[in-house]
């Protein structure tokens, strides 16, 4: 019993709190609650956590009464098709079909005798191993989404020491931390980063003497075009485009137009 309390003694403190008592993930068979249920009659529990004394006794007292549930026969033995139904339909962790069938072959022929029946105390230990490696998995307790116009990937889910990396869309930047580690604590050592779009400043605006088109008004990767009124004496001077490039910087100044007539220039106007 001391593999699993170990695993589920996130904070290494020896104890077992209240909230790790229902780590257990959806569909399996100690969702409710199972040891908060029975730990938190107790009162020591409540004030402190459990003990490695206490998390044992109601481990055991669970697993022998899941024997009981395999044992459909009453035999005190139990057979092939027996357990791999009790996997199913109790645990709900076997893959389904011809590749779960095979897996629950694999565990039973391990510790199978030869009347190709288990005892119960075969039974308890090829189960207990399941739970240690389904049940007792501490899993982050809050959601690391998928930032808006970004990406997240995660080396084991939610589960502890799962390293989750986001990234931004080309165009967005990340505001907060690229990577996100699920702890012992069960909670996540940063939260999901925003990707916020990128601009340049200062924006082009309407000018005298012409106009300025962007394809995508100052956002990233948007091309600005600059068009003198040459029917009205009005010359360009400098480069007609220019791009606002991902670092959120323009990639030339700005042309302007200048009124040749007059030997007057009319620049852009901006704005932040």
């Amino acid at each position: 019993m001391v593999h699993y309390f170990n695993r589920f003694d996130a904070n290494e403190n020896g104890l077992v709190e209240l909230w790790e008592a229902n780590l257990q993930s959806s569909g399996r068979a100690m969702t409710i609650s199972f040891f908060a249920s029975i730990l938190a009659a107790n009162s020591s529990f409540k004030e402190r956590g459990a003990t490695l004394s206490m998390f044992s006794d109601v481990m055991s007292a669970w697993l022998e009464e899941r024997k009981l549930v395999a044992d459909k026969n009453g035999n005190g033995k139990i057979s092939f098709w027996e357990f791999y139904w009790f996997l199913r339909s109790e645990t709900q962790m076997m893959t389904r079909g011809r590749a779960g069938k095979q897996l629950a072959e694999r565990m039973f022929n391990d510790r199978v005798g030869p009347d190709r029946q288990l005892d119960f105390c075969q039974f308890l230990d090829v189960y207990s191993t399941k739970v240690a490696e389904e049940f007792t998995v501490i899993r982050c307790k809050s959601t690391l989404y998928t930032p808006r116009h970004g990406t997240k990937v995660c080396t084991n889910k939610d589960i502890t020491g799962s390293i989750c990396t986001f990234t931004c869309q080309p165009g967005y930047r990340m505001i907060g931390n690229e990577t996100a580690i699920c702890a012992r604590t069960a909670r996540w050592s940063a939260t999901t980063p925003i990707c916020e779009r990128i601009q340049c400043f200062p924006k082009s605006m309407k000018m005298n003497g012409g106009q300025v088109t962007c394809t995508n008004s100052n956002f990233a990767f948007s091309q600005c075009r600059t068009e003198c009124h040459e029917s009205r004496g009005f010359v360009m001077s400098g480069e007609a485009t220019k791009t606002c490039n991902a670092n959120g910087t323009w990639s030339r100044e700005e042309a302007c137009c200048s009124n040749s007539g007059h030997n007057h220039r009319s620049f852009t106007r901006r704005s932040r």
